[in-house]
């Protein structure tokens, strides 16, 4: 974890920021500042949001980091990690992946970016950015540097889950019992809206 006094101050000042504009009796959810590999924020049910520190780092102002805070808050707001939500996962990971902990985060992640999760927490967390007084076009800015990540920092398959493309389906009679259960495993967590799709509809909001 990140201990450096200054980051910390930032989150708590941000994090502080938001809370003031949460509803009454909203949880307490702590921040903490994780040395993963990935440029990665995600939550779980209990009561810690995570951003790397690769992703931290490349923050260019606290609208940005608000957001993700933000749109992290609205997942447990909305009630998108109920217990229900998560009730079998890890029953159906194939017993051939081996986890380590980036590939772990980005898993947990993917559990709540269902294209209905992900537009409601987008949307939930635009109007809190703004209510807690935060420029609406510089936290929305935030997609334009997710975009440049997936760009670069992911394998093929992997931006193309990201960016929202179509993979082209694999044959069956291609494919091992085992391979066919982690590819039927992987596209149902992985499948979220396309950060491009993402912005765009904040930017509508933000004009209508």
């Amino acid at each position: 974890m990140e201990y450096e006094s200054s980051v910390l101050r930032r989150v708590e000042r941000v994090k502080q920021r938001l809370d003031s504009v949460r509803l009454p009796g909203a949880r307490n959810l702590d921040v903490v500042i994780p040395w993963l590999e990935t440029e990665t924020a995600f939550t779980a049910p209990g009561g810690t949001i995570y951003v790397s520190r690769r992703l931290f780092e490349r923050f260019r102002s606290d609208e940005e980091l608000a957001f993700v805070i933000a749109h992290e808050m609205a997942h447990h707001d909305l009630g998108h990690l109920e217990l229900r939500e998560f009730s079998g996962w890890l029953n159906r990971i194939p017993a051939n992946v081996s986890f380590g902990t980036d590939l772990i985060s980005r898993e947990l992640c993917s559990l709540t970016r269902r294209s209905r999760f992900e537009c409601e927490a987008d949307e939930t967390a635009l109007r809190l950015c703004m209510a807690a007084g935060y420029d609406p076009a510089r936290c929305i800015s935030i997609f334009d540097l997710l975009d440049r990540i997936d760009l670069t920092a992911f394998s093929k398959d992997d931006w193309a889950f990201r960016a929202g493309l179509e993979l082209e389906e694999e044959k069956e009679t291609d494919l091992k019992a085992d391979h066919r259960g982690h590819s039927e495993w992987h596209r149902e967590v992985r499948a979220y809206p396309s950060i491009r799709a993402r912005k765009h509809r904040l930017r509508s909001l933000l004009s209508g």
